[in-house]
């Protein structure tokens, strides 16, 4: 009986795991940058259960390369190139979903950040009262709204 895993079973859910997280990761990004707030709670449980599968695919595939000792990427791709050489381009497909997934996500965390500091901005300019259209300058200056009236009072 042989008790080495199916790489190819392993990498191809893998891959696909990764790449329905990538797929929630660009609806995420577009209710994002096209001020759709509300769709947003609807990706969220789908987008926590593709990071779980996406996850766990991934730490099988690490577990099965880990029990031949193979610690990182470039020893991965260089077994794999010695003793699975038809394996070779699903691992370098399986690392750019990786690389994808996780450049949306950091780059949907910045959105979301952004998005955060201009709604606190807006409830603070309104909190206080100010009725000034907060606006930049020609020369990239903050202008106007609560900028004006702390500077009014400095």
């Amino acid at each position: 009986m042989n008790s080495l895993p199916d790489w190819a079973a392993q990498l191809g859910a893998a891959t696909d795991a990764y790449k329905s997280l990538v797929l929630l990761l660009q609806d995420e990004q577009h209710c994002l940058t096209h001020n759709q707030p509300d769709a947003l709670a609807g990706l969220l449980a789908d987008k926590q259960k593709a990071t779980l599968a996406a996850d766990a695919a991934g730490n099988a595939l690490n577990s099965a390369f880990t029990s031949l000792g193979l610690e990182n990427g470039p020893a991965i791709a260089e077994w794999l190139s010695a003793n699975r050489p038809g394996l070779v381009a699903p691992w370098q497909q399986l690392l750019e979903q990786v690389r994808q997934a996780a450049l949306l996500n950091q780059c949907n965390g910045k959105l979301i950040d952004a998005r955060r500091q201009a709604l606190d901005t807006l409830a603070y300019s309104l909190a206080a009262g100010q009725s000034d259209a907060l606006g930049y300058s020609q020369q990239g200056q903050l202008q106007g709204g609560i900028n004006r009236h702390i500077a009014d009072k400095a």
